[in-house]
């Protein structure tokens, strides 16, 4: 079976880079960001809640759940 996680709750396979391990630059970039200006976090069990802001490599296990959030919001013209 091919590894597979879930990123913002979309499916992501090694098509899309999914490895074991990953960095969390890896994880932020399969939603277009990086971890310089992302917080990548798993998601813990039925509930989703978001753990601690994870960093450096990551055991991937299949089905595993990250949230990646921008660090910061750029605002438009006022």
């Amino acid at each position: 079976m091919a590894l597979h996680i879930f990123v913002n709750r979309k499916k992501k396979t090694e098509d899309d880079g999914v490895t074991d391990p990953m960095t969390v630059d890896a994880i932020a970039k399969l939603v277009g960001l990086t971890a310089e200006n992302a917080t990548v976090q798993e998601e813990q069990g039925e509930s989703g809640k978001a753990g601690p802001a994870l960093s450096g490599s990551i055991e991937i296990k299949n089905g595993m759940h990250f949230l990646v959030t921008r660090k910061t919001v750029e605002g438009g013209n006022e």
